[in-house]
């Protein structure tokens, strides 16, 4: 039997940030029901029990969104009750969870450390280009309060990667790019995609832009 890996989105496409790059909004936006709500208690059982029947080696579980942590610390503290309900033959297990950094509480910081939880951090190089991109509800740039979250990290000790969506900007500011971003250790790059209508943007990336 199998090692295990799910991905969980517990609050579909909801967030608490309107990047204007977001393809899982574009996504949702061509749903026929864009935003399937909070997991309910009777999914989240029903997925860590299955879990558990079908895995013989070890088992990951994989949060993203939207933005996972909007679904609550009792979303986290039930589910993590209920893996130790279902771990019957004490498997291994992992977390991770993708977080735009946006507002992350004292309270769900600590309780993924206690767990082990492996974060990943949206952040897009210097602020300005973050900010120009990557803003909140209000229409605000969301730099400063994602590095706050990721010195708070710190202070947990709790791991963490760098996210980086690779624009038509950040491509042409790459060693800028990277100079703002050296100093978190393990980052990933992907490139930034256009809507499912095709349509281009002025930080839309090309595959030659990208390549360089």
């Amino acid at each position: 039997m199998p090692v295990l890996s799910m991905m969980i989105k517990p609050v579909s496409s909801a967030c608490n940030m309107r990047c204007q790059n977001c393809f899982y909004a574009d996504v949702a936006a061509h749903r026929r029901i864009p935003n399937y709500g909070v997991m309910t208690p009777d999914t989240m059982r029903a997925l860590v029990r299955r879990a558990f029947i079908y895995a013989d080696s070890s088992v990951s579980f994989s949060f993203q969104g939207g933005e996972p942590t909007l679904a609550g610390i009792e979303y986290f503290q039930s589910f993590l009750r209920e893996v130790h309900r279902c771990n019957s033959r004490h498997l291994p297990v992992s977390y991770a969870l993708q977080t735009n950094g946006y507002a992350v509480s004292d309270e769900m910081l600590a309780l993924f450390a206690e767990h082990h939880f492996l974060l990943g951090v949206s952040l897009d190089g210097p602020e300005d280009m973050h900010d120009a991109l990557r803003k909140d509800a209000g229409g605000c740039g969301t730099y400063r309060r994602v590095m706050r979250t990721i010195e708070k990290l710190r202070h947990f000790g709790i791991p963490y990667n760098i996210l980086c969506v690779v624009t038509a900007e950040t491509a042409r500011r790459s060693q800028e790019t990277w100079n703002a971003l050296r100093e978190h250790q393990y980052l990933q790059f992907i490139p930034c995609i256009d809507g499912l209508d095709g349509s281009h943007n002025p930080y839309s990336l090309s595959p030659e832009a990208y390549c360089r």
